[in-house]
């Protein structure tokens, strides 16, 4: 029994991810880190597996937050560093997100930067990486990404992605945020 909000992601026992899922939940409660978006219980009961984590309000999601355009470079540079920050800790555990996207990156109305889906959004869509040091370097091509994104408010990618366009591209790669910019 909590006196707080939480979230609360529930999956059928006998979906074929969910042990998965199970067990990345638990993987995620040992990394101590406030910028991850905290697993507070997994437990399996009458048929489904459920998962709660910490509620995060007051927050929107980078893809939403770059609609209104690009963040100033200091801002851009200080999530990226927020992100890494969490993201090392998580990576010197052996651990990896794995599916870090703008979908799963918040910003308080304070300007803390929270982390969604914590080895969970991976073991959901049912990535499975070819070891832990892939995991790990996908999560550094993320943090890359993201610091594109919210330098020119558009997805490093020749289709973009999660609402935001794509950049300008020249020679077989996307224009540099000066360019952009």
């Amino acid at each position: 029994l909590l006196n707080r909000k939480v979230g609360v992601e529930l999956i059928g026992s006998e979906h074929p991810r969910a042990r998965a899922v199970q067990d990345a939940a638990r993987d995620a409660a040992t990394v101590a880190e406030v910028r991850f978006a905290q697993v507070l219980d997994v437990a399996e009961q009458d048929g489904l597996v459920y998962v709660v984590t910490e509620w995060i309000s007051d927050a929107a999601d980078l893809a939403v937050r770059l609609a209104r355009g690009p963040m100033s470079p200091a801002r851009a540079t200080a999530l990226a560093r927020e992100t890494a920050a969490a993201l090392a800790q998580a990576h010197a555990s052996g651990l990896a997100h794995g599916a870090l996207d703008p979908k799963h990156l918040l910003e308080t109305d304070t300007g803390q930067v929270k982390i969604l889906g914590f080895r969970l959004a991976a073991a959901a869509a049912g990535a499975d990486p070819a070891s832990a040091a892939q995991a790990q370097a996908d999560d550094v091509l993320a943090i890359g990404r993201l610091w594109y994104a919210a330098l020119t408010g558009r997805w490093p990618a020749p289709e973009g992605g999660f609402g935001l366009e794509a950049p300008p591209y020249a020679h077989g790669r996307p224009y540099s945020p000066a360019q952009i910019r």
